[in-house]
């Protein structure tokens, strides 16, 4: 019995320094391995602005100069995945002298950071490096673990316990980047834990080194008052610019902003926006606006309530709206109740606002985009550019210019026009000495088969070109018809003519001054009656001497039947004074 006790003993002894051994063994296997959270990056990635007058910011690489400087904030998530603690220690009380690789001290703040423990790399789409970014200093500590977990380290005795995470607000100092001289265009921010791959105080390394940096693309953009927004670019797709369109949400926070926070999804319900959490109470009763660039899509919008109360009204007026582009609010909530609320609305590509008239209105609203008058009220004064109307007005439909025809015009004309088979081919125009339209008509709407048309045209002296055209272009004689244009004055004279012609024909002619002076000198009666137009206007005595008549531009001088012109009697039209 003594001898099978003692076996058993010796088995014990031997059992237990084994287990002692494999345990040792493990133990020397477990190790950390830091990550940055990606989704953490890519979600609270937005746009703010500072003005700085404090110096640390500079010297402690957080921002490159004074004054209004332009921000992309971010939140930085930390987490240990690994089996082992990461383990840094208690930070020294006072400064050190001599040589350090573990702490940095901050003299602004009169405290140590945990040194090269995060930095932060902008990268244009060579993969260049933009001088923006910095190195970090952090204070580790467990901010929240899985289930099961607990919380071991603070930053007063610091690191990352397996299985927790540290979290570096995006409301915090320095949790952004510089972008103030950065030119619009394509980026890439990285973000690097544990950089130079140091092991933690107890000379633990890490399991591996190829999951501590995350990354995010984007766009950056600036408006035409130059603040500056981005479109975060979809993962996985590489640094490729895509469109996108400005929009902007405004938020006016009751008396407990730190109640709120929001999220924003598109189609694909994947998370697009957020406020990264609830907002601090220092917002409260002011109003906050973002800029974001959203691809063309539909949205939705969750701002939550933790008080239940809703933004409005019991404790402030709250409300919040967001607006695109063009100005057009997509979405204006005010809720008095409940613990969220529920926003829908899409963005579309705002049209390309052509303007050349330089009026302010686009070229697809503006009847007129070569004249900046128009469009305007009706019966606002306006120019028709027809030298032969007066009283020009705006018409009813807010863009037409139209004139009443002057009574003094001095030359009544008549436009014959006998079409071809095919009227609807025709068309014509009638330009003034400064190729200004007076007068005009578009294709005429007739059937197949031969008709005609007149149009009366009273003009004042001047010259003239009148335009007619054929859509086909072949005229309006004579494969098809035996069509011809005709324009004639009062007295049925042919002034201008034409058929047999392509796509147009053209003639210029002049009509008669306001008032001419005929001289009729030499006639051989000693009594001689003439005439102007229809009506008698002297009859007397002509000799051998000149007598003068006056005349307007519609009449004609006719002498009376029976006489006769004596050899070298003159008549002569003086047409001084008159513009002609």
């Amino acid at each position: 019995m003594k001898i099978n006790l003692l076996k058993t003993v010796a088995k014990t002894l031997i059992l237990i320094f084994f287990i002692l051994q494999l345990n040792e063994a493990l133990a020397l296997q477990l190790q950390p391995d830091l990550i940055v959270v990606e989704h953490a990056l890519r979600n609270s990635l937005k746009t703010d602005s500072i003005f700085n007058n404090d110096h640390c910011y500079i010297e402690e690489g957080c921002l490159l100069g004074t004054g209004n400087r332009q921000l992309i904030k971010f939140t930085t998530q930390i987490s240990n995945i690994g089996d082992a603690d990461f383990y840094v220690g208690a930070p020294p009380q006072q400064p050190i002298t001599g040589s350090n690789n573990t702490w940095a001290w901050d003299a602004c703040h009169w405290h140590y950071h945990y040194d090269g423990y995060a930095e932060y790399v902008l990268l244009d789409e060579q993969d260049n490096e933009i001088p923006a970014g910095f190195k970090s200093g952090f204070c580790l500590a467990d901010i929240f673990c899985d289930q099961g977990v607990e919380k071991k380290y603070t930053c007063t005795n610091q690191g990352i316990s397996a299985h927790c995470t540290d979290v570096y607000s995006s409301e915090l100092d320095c949790q952004w980047i510089d972008v103030t001289d950065v030119p619009e265009g394509v980026y890439k921010l990285r973000i690097r834990v544990n950089f130079q791959e140091e092991p933690d105080i107890n000379g633990v390394y890490e399991s591996t080194y190829q999951n501590n940096s995350a990354e995010v693309c984007f766009e950056l953009f600036r408006n035409a008052s130059g603040r500056h927004y981005l479109n975060k670019l979809a993962p996985g797709a590489g640094c490729v610019s895509e469109a996108c369109n400005e929009t902007t949400f405004t938020i006016q926070f009751d008396g407990f902003a730190q109640e709120n926070s929001w999220n924003l999804y598109n189609t694909s319900n994947l998370l697009i926006e957020s406020s990264s959490g609830p907002y601090n109470q220092s917002l409260n009763n002011t109003t906050l606006s973002e800029v974001f660039c959203l691809p063309q899509d539909c949205y939705e919008l969750t701002f939550y309530d933790t008080g239940n109360d809703g933004i409005c009204c019991e404790n402030g007026n709250g409300n919040y709206k967001i607006i695109d582009a063009s100005g057009i609010v997509l979405v204006n909530e005010s809720s008095n109740a409940g613990s969220y609320l529920t926003s829908q609305f899409c963005i579309t590509s705002p049209e390309i606002c052509t303007d050349g008239d330089g009026d302010g209105i686009c070229a697809t609203n503006d009847c007129n985009d070569n004249d900046a008058t128009v469009p305007a009220p009706a019966g606002a004064a306006c120019n028709d550019n027809n030298p032969n109307t007066i009283h020009d007005e705006i018409q009813p439909d807010g863009c037409s210019c139209v004139g009443i025809i002057d009574d003094n015009c001095t030359v009544e004309m008549s436009l014959f026009l006998q079409f071809d088979n095919f009227p609807f081919e025709t068309s014509w125009e009638l330009q003034d000495q400064n190729g200004y339209i007076i007068d005009s008509h578009p294709l005429y709407n007739g059937t197949i088969g031969l008709s005609s048309t007149s149009k009366d045209i009273c003009l004042k002296s001047g010259c003239y070109t009148l335009i007619v055209k054929d859509s086909f272009g072949d005229g309006m004689c004579c494969s098809v018809g035996d069509g011809f244009y005709r324009l004639t004055n009062s007295f049925n004279e042919v002034v201008a003519e034409g058929a047999e012609f392509e796509s147009s024909d053209s003639i210029t002619f002049c009509v008669a001054p306001c008032e001419t002076d005929l001289y009729i000198g030499g006639l051989n009666n000693l009594t001689t009656s003439y005439k102007v137009s229809n009506q008698i206007i002297g009859v007397g005595p002509v000799t051998g001497a000149a007598t003068e008549v006056t005349f307007s531009a519609n009449q004609r001088i006719q002498l009376l039947t029976g006489f006769s012109i004596a050899s070298g009697s003159k008549f002569r039209a003086d047409n001084s004074g008159c513009g002609n």
